[in-house]
């Protein structure tokens, strides 16, 4: 059941690539004598590009979910480390350059560094590798060349260079670390993508506290804030469809306690 729900997200995800087909569609029947097919299917395009990205709708959901987890002021005294995601890389590019190139999450890591110095007696795990065969581009290894320009002493921080999805940062981490029940860990990664982490961490043995950075929304959307970029409304969409859909199929499939962690 969860690879169906995984199925549809994945189509959702991809919305503009329908829209383009069933403008095309529609072009086509149009001069056939299926034309009323056609015009319905051009009607329907223009619709569905209307609700995804003319309207806020994919801001909406990037809102609710960066709304989440407030991220804390102060860390509790018995903080055992901070836990930093992967996935702020462009592997494609990284490969295709042969240096660190990055992507719309790169803030994750100016804000984990601002995170590092403000609590330097605490230990650092970096979760990731990647789902790209070139070696040059494992996050982890490109992390460990970007650490010194932070200011950050790699000798600090553990690295978990296998994983190559949010589940297995999760229990390939755990694997690692072994942590105790009651080690409480920071988790820091973006803001839209914390509810669906916390699930799986919190379900892979973790007892991590959120600490969400990286905003791409304001803390209020209205409807009427229309997009008048359709490539950012289709990303807002992409992003947040990507998560929702992430998160019906971890609880479905039993990676996760809650659809959306508390």
């Amino acid at each position: 059941m969860d690879q169906v729900i995984f199925k549809i997200f994945g189509w959702l995800i991809s919305i503009d690539l329908i829209i383009c087909f069933l403008l095309l569609l529609g072009l086509v029947l149009l001069f056939t004598s299926w034309w009323k097919g056609g015009r319905r299917s051009i009607i329907l395009a223009f619709s569905l590009l209307f609700v995804t990205a003319v309207l806020p709708t994919g801001n909406k959901i990037i809102c609710f979910l960066e709304n989440r987890f407030p991220q804390p002021t102060e860390l509790p005294s018995d903080v055992k480390g901070i836990i930093l995601l992967g996935g702020s890389f462009n592997l494609q590019l990284t490969a295709d350059r042969g240096f660190p190139c990055y992507n719309m999450a790169a803030g994750r890591m100016i804000d984990f560094a601002t995170l590092a110095h403000k609590y330097p007696h605490l230990p650092i795990l970096f979760t990731g590798a990647g789902a790209v065969a070139d070696p040059k581009a494992n996050e982890s290894i490109n992390m460990k060349i970007l650490l010194p320009t932070f200011g950050i002493d790699p000798a600090r921080v553990n690295f978990e260079d296998k994983a190559k999805s949010t589940n297995e940062n999760a229990t390939r981490s755990f694997e690692l670390i072994k942590p105790k029940p009651d080690d409480k860990w920071i988790l820091v990664t973006s803001a839209y993508h914390m509810p669906r982490s916390v699930g799986l961490f919190r379900k892979a043995g973790w007892n991590v506290i959120p600490y969400p950075v990286d905003y791409h929304a304001p803390k209020d959307v209205s409807w009427t804030s229309l997009n008048y970029s359709l490539s950012m409304g289709f990303m807002a969409w992409s992003n947040g469809i990507r998560e929702i859909g992430g998160m019906s199929t971890n609880y479905l499939a039993g990676r996760s306690d809650s659809w959306i962690a508390e």
